[in-house]
């Protein structure tokens, strides 16, 4: 049986503690027929020179693309990028801040030829430095497939997480591009539930990388996450509402497809799980309203 192209596609931003171990990471997987494709988002340190530097070195077989943007085009549009750069039927995502496993590609491959799963997603190792590892994501338990009900239940789960995903490429093919009028960042919430509306969403029970934290990292830059219980509080409620706008339009979108009892049972979950957002996010902005506190937008980066 011949070894069908996969690819990883990795961004990069502002990455020079970590990315020569990430690169190198991929660099040193153990699938056959691969495709590494590097995007740096116009990193403003030594990123891209260290990804060069890093590449520069690399004899092995593996097929490798590396790009990048003169300027910033934001996380969003530099992973399209990456994506558009791939050629494997099956993409793995990296980030320039994680270290890869070297047989993450191998296992994730593997689960996808049997199953035909549409996303994969896998345990990890947290890491609170460059290279101290901390604590597993999650406790290890079997692969497992996560069935369409238990994703449209709820906003997200550690089985979720974005950085470890990967899809087939006939996922992001069946439906409409996220609307940024709607959700200008945040796919990890969307792509398990589109996993789970067509060929299933499945999740590798391993730690399969290491998740580094750090200040810079992507995930805390989402709004504010600083401040006061009830500013977090009112930022992470409205951040989920426009991830589940998403999600309706995706459960119908599928549902003038080809109805079903279980489209139909998952789109009232979303419903309802958005009117319960709906009503904590006007609760936590009723709070700092009566506190005397007023929404102001800064520029990102801004202290």
């Amino acid at each position: 049986m011949s070894v069908p192209p996969v690819s990883v596609v990795m961004t990069t931003h502002n990455h020079e503690a970590f990315v020569a171990d990430a690169v190198r990471s991929v660099l040193q997987q153990t699938w056959p027929n691969l495709q590494i494709v590097i995007s740096d988002d116009g990193s403003t340190d030594a990123t891209w020179d260290i990804v060069q530097d890093v590449l520069g070195q690399y004899t092995g077989p593996h097929r490798v693309h590396a790009q990048r943007h003169p300027t910033n085009i934001g996380a969003p549009r530099n992973l399209q990028s990456v994506v558009d750069a791939a050629t494997g039927k099956l993409q793995v995502m990296a980030h320039g801040d994680d270290i890869a496993f070297p047989h993450r590609v191998e296992t994730i491959a593997r689960l996808w030829r049997c199953t035909g799963a549409s996303l994969i997603s896998h345990n990890a190792v947290l890491a609170s430095g460059p290279d101290q590892p901390s604590k597993l994501l999650r406790d290890v338990q079997p692969d497992e497939q996560l069935s369409l009900l238990d994703v449209s239940a709820g906003t997200w789960t550690t089985q979720m997480l974005g950085a470890s995903f990967a899809w087939d490429v006939g996922l992001r093919a069946a439906f409409d591009p996220v609307d940024r009028r709607l959700l200008a960042r945040g796919q990890d919430h969307v792509l398990p539930l589109r996993g789970a509306l067509l060929k299933g969403c499945w999740y590798i029970g391993e730690p399969l990388m290491m998740w580094r934290q750090h200040p810079a990292q992507l995930t805390k830059d989402t709004g504010d996450l600083f401040g006061t219980q009830a500013m977090t509080d009112e930022t992470v409620a409205a951040y989920h509402i426009s991830t589940q706008l998403q999600r309706l339009r995706d459960v119908q979108a599928r549902r003038a497809v080809a109805d079903s009892p279980e489209l139909v049972a998952a789109e009232q979950r979303v419903i309802m799980v958005l009117k319960a957002l709906s009503e904590r996010w006007v609760a936590h902005r009723s709070e700092l309203e009566d506190t005397a506190h007023t929404l102001r937008w800064l520029p990102r980066g801004t202290p």
